[in-house]
């Protein structure tokens, strides 16, 4: 039976269409639904595009979902292998480090969630993740995350975000 201290800790009920499922990217890059090792690498698959001057340039991409990061951020050399131009040079800070004069990009980014998809846009700093061995192509931090909240419930084994509207 439960507690009303138990109903209170539950959360609201998640709207199915506005959620977007986590996985788990494994130490040999396959993804699964549930944590499988030590390392928990919550990620979303998205897909980034930008408008160049040679045409639309698009990709898929896997995104860590971080919510020690204050912005968002995509693989130096993933960005350029897909003609992504240069809107600028920016600092960037954090666990990797301090990169100084690194690019920065101005992206479209949809993220498909159980029943629509997401349209957003931002500016993503480009340090090399690969460099470190990261093999997730974008980093999506709290800027990204004030859209929504996100579920990482062991117990019931829901791992979603969910978007605000």
């Amino acid at each position: 039976m439960a507690t009303n201290k138990d109903e209170a800790m539950r959360p609201r009920a998640v709207i199915d269409e506005n959620a977007v499922q986590i996985k788990f990217l494994n130490k040999d890059g396959s993804l699964s639904e549930a944590p499988k090792e030590l390392d928990v690498i919550p990620v979303i698959e998205i897909e980034v595009e930008q408008h160049t001057s040679g045409g639309i340039r698009a990709s898929k991409a896997l995104a860590l979902m971080d919510t020690g990061a204050d912005h968002r951020a995509i693989d130096k050399y993933f960005a350029e292998n897909l003609g992504f131009e240069s809107s600028g040079i920016t600092t960037s800070s954090g666990i990797g480090g301090f990169a100084k004069d690194i690019n920065y990009y101005n992206l479209n980014y949809r993220v498909k969630t159980n029943g629509d998809t997401k349209y957003l846009n931002g500016n993503f700093a480009a340090p090399s993740l690969t460099d470190t061995g990261r093999k997730y192509q974008v980093l999506l931090g709290m800027s990204f995350m004030q859209k929504g909240r996100l579920i990482m419930d062991s117990k019931t084994h829901e791992y979603l975000f969910e978007f605000n509207d």
